[in-house]
């Protein structure tokens, strides 16, 4: 069966259903969705090897098949962390004094320059002080 007899049956079957889009237009869908489709699913589902059974020589192609969804985010960052977490001792996410809490906040004030924002890391001593008035490589980020 060649591509464009498949074409015709998908537009066919589209045509049945009355499916729209956001615009109200009949839905369109070509054969090649389906790669993309399946690409997405292969690679959320675990198989590693989605690439070469797609024919693909670099798994940049791959990547450009994917549709990646906010939800399928959000359950894989989780997953991760907490497979991290237990990886780690426990005594480590423990709460933090009140003190440490207070250090934490205390840090973000003082990053506070009349340029903006200093754009130090957390807990990092400045080593240029003064040079974000002066040297525009030392990176501010503005309060407005």
């Amino acid at each position: 069966m060649s591509e464009a007899a498949v074409k015709r049956l998908m537009d066919r079957t589209l045509e049945c259903t009355g499916l729209r889009d956001q615009a109200g237009e009949p839905l369109l869908c070509t054969p090649h969705d389906f790669r993309r489709m399946f690409a997405t699913e292969a690679v959320a589902g675990g198989v590693h090897i989605a690439a070469r059974i797609l024919g693909h020589k670099t798994l940049t192609t791959t990547q450009a098949y994917l549709a990646v969804f906010q939800d399928y985010l959000i359950r894989t960052y989780r997953g991760f962390l907490d497979r991290r977490r237990a990886a780690r001792p426990q005594e480590e996410y423990s709460e933090p004094t009140p003190e440490e809490w207070r250090d934490f906040q205390q840090h973000f004030e003082l990053r506070k320059v009349s340029l903006g924002t200093c754009g130090r890391p957390y807990v990092t001593p400045c080593k240029h002080e003064h040079a974000c008035f002066s040297e525009p490589a030392i990176a501010t980020r503005g309060s407005g």
